[in-house]
């Protein structure tokens, strides 16, 4: 929508209202989206830390068996 029709519209209270509404919505989605993301690229270097430990564990004990 264009800045000159968004501001006409605000210009009445209940459309601001409105209006300041979704945007604090919008606000809290992209903090949840971006929280999200991080919390996966955080998952994501724990299995790959586990799988590297897993690798090195299996590696030691077949050296340790043999």
């Amino acid at each position: 929508m264009s800045k000159f029709i968004r501001d006409i519209l605000l210009q009445d209270t209940e459309s601001r209202q409105h209006y300041d509404k979704f945007i604090q919505n919008v606000k809290a989605l992209d903090n949840t989206r971006d929280a999200s993301i991080d919390e996966y690229f955080n998952i994501q270097d724990q299995i790959n830390r586990l799988k590297q430990n897993q690798k090195d564990i299996g590696d030691i004990t077949g050296i340790n068996n043999k």
